[in-house]
């Protein structure tokens, strides 16, 4: 940690001390000069991710990059609003799911948000150039290895969606949207699950394809798994897995398989925010089918909601709830969230934790409570500045956000250098994904995958291995 905080640049540094200072000093409001310094900050960190592209395979120069994947998504949801506001484009006055938008503690929201940018893009910064990671022959660059891990993504697949479609599906499929998950403990696991190995199943066929450049029978069972697995989310609504399983393969196939321009980029995530709110208006209708989302993308142009007046907004409202909660209504929660959180990462484990006592056991919760009052009936759910804010407050934005740059960095270093290494081309495309997603999630959202991965790709090098050595030694004999 401590090389990690040297690592940051003396500029950012004392750019991050002013904010963190300014933080507690920033008048309630909506001020320009304040939208404009924040502004400016994040284009600044924006441009110099963007200007050059990153080399991970053979060649290929992609902007498919993880921090590109991370601030653009932030950017919409902590910086766009206020632009627009500032342009005389959006008044931030309305929303059409909740009444309270905590608008006096914009300045504020906004100086936070600049501060996660500048803490992710220095961590990433300091470990995605760095040399730490060897360049060596990696022993799952192999075929065979690739075709093991390619059948143990497909049997996990099938042995948690078939059961997913008998007793989850029909829950989830029932009555307008709801939320991605069910309330049944077993429907939620294999729902994750069953994204979980696809998003690994994708990865594992673009980076095999890109050594062999041949299409298998096993590639096709695994593409077909995972477009329909896709339209399925489409259907309950689930918009936020879905993009991130759809960066998988988009970003893997322009990251090992082929080019593409910044512009073809721009245009795509065009046509993705579109069908983010296509999605958003269909998966209200109690017809939930194709023809509901055809006929949401036929009604679109009629809506002409903005980005800031549908879900979006929402998070944008949380960032600002998160600061009139805490400290003065709750006190900071001290990693109480996120040790439940990271608790994830073993099943079943977070009851043991939760303490009954405490008025909440997640930053959903609290957010929930402060925006849509007691007891709510659904959840604002939550953001990654406010989650780390409402548990550990500014200092702790500063050092969680360096973190998951950092980590971020790490693996795209390691993709980069290890070069024929299945295990870290895969965790760098789930990752892509993972890390798309990530703003508007709590800061634990993406470690339960990463951790799970690792293990899986632990247990095939074992299983991989033991089969060599019996070999090996029946050669000899």
């Amino acid at each position: 940690m401590k090389s990690l905080l040297l690592s940051v640049r003396p500029v950012a540094a004392l750019l991050l001390l002013f904010l963190s200072v300014l933080f507690f000093a920033v008048p309630e409001g909506v001020d320009p000069v304040v939208v404009f310094g924040c502004l400016s900050v994040f284009y600044f960190y924006f441009f110099e991710c963007v200007r050059r592209p990153v080399v991970i395979w053979n060649g290929i120069a992609t902007y498919f990059k993880i921090d590109a994947m991370f601030l653009l998504f932030y950017y919409v949801l902590f910086f766009l609003p206020y632009q627009k506001y500032v342009l005389g484009l959006s008044d931030l006055v309305f929303n059409k799911y909740i009444d309270e938008l905590f608008l006096e503690y914009s300045n504020p929201s906004l100086i936070l948000s600049a501060i996660g940018v500048v803490a992710f893009c220095e961590g990433f910064r300091a470990f995605s150039i760095s040399r730490r990671c060897s360049v060596k022959k990696f022993p799952d660059d192999s075929k065979a290895y690739r075709s093991v891990v390619k059948w143990v993504a497909l049997l996990c697949t099938l042995l948690v969606l078939v059961p997913f479609v008998i007793v989850g599906l029909p829950i989830m499929l029932v009555g307008s949207y709801s939320g991605s998950v069910a309330g049944d403990p077993l429907v939620d696991s294999l729902y994750f699950l069953v994204s979980h190995f696809v998003m690994l199943g994708i990865a594992c066929v673009v980076f095999d394809y890109s050594r062999s450049r041949r299409i298998e029978a096993l590639d096709l069972v695994l593409l077909a798994i995972s477009f329909s697995w896709g339209l399925i989310l489409l259907l309950m609504g689930d918009r936020n897995v879905f993009f991130s399983i759809a960066v998988v393969g988009a970003g893997g196939y322009f990251t090992y398989v082929k080019k593409i321009g910044r512009i073809r980029i721009i245009l795509a995530l065009f046509a993705a925010l579109t069908l983010y709110q296509v999605v958003e208006v269909s998966r209200k209708a109690e017809d939930r089918s194709i023809d509901a989302i055809v006929e949401a993308f036929m009604e679109s142009d009629e809506q002409g909601d903005g980005i800031e007046e549908g879900s979006f907004g929402i998070t944008t409202a949380t960032s600002r709830a998160a600061i009139y909660l805490v400290p003065d209504k709750f006190d900071y929660a001290f990693g109480y969230y996120k040790l439940i959180g990271l608790a994830g990462v073993i099943p079943f484990s977070r009851s043991f934790l939760v303490d009954d006592k405490a008025p909440f056991s997640t930053s959903a919760e609290l957010l929930s409570y402060g925006v849509l009052g007691k007891d709510p009936n659904w959840s604002v759910g939550s953001n990654i500045v406010s989650d780390i804010y409402v548990d550990l407050g500014v200092p702790g934005v500063v050092v969680l956000m360096l973190l998951l740059g950092a980590w971020a960095g790490y693996v795209q270093a390691r993709a980069r250098e290890s070069g024929g290494s299945l295990k870290w081309s895969s965790l760098y495309l789930v990752c892509l994904g993972l890390y798309m997603e990530l703003p508007r999630y709590a800061f634990d959202f993406h470690v339960r995958n990463i951790v799970w991965l690792l293990a899986l790709f632990y247990m095939v090098d074992i299983v991989m291995k033991g089969a060599r050595r019996r070999f090996d030694h029946r050669g000899v004999a």
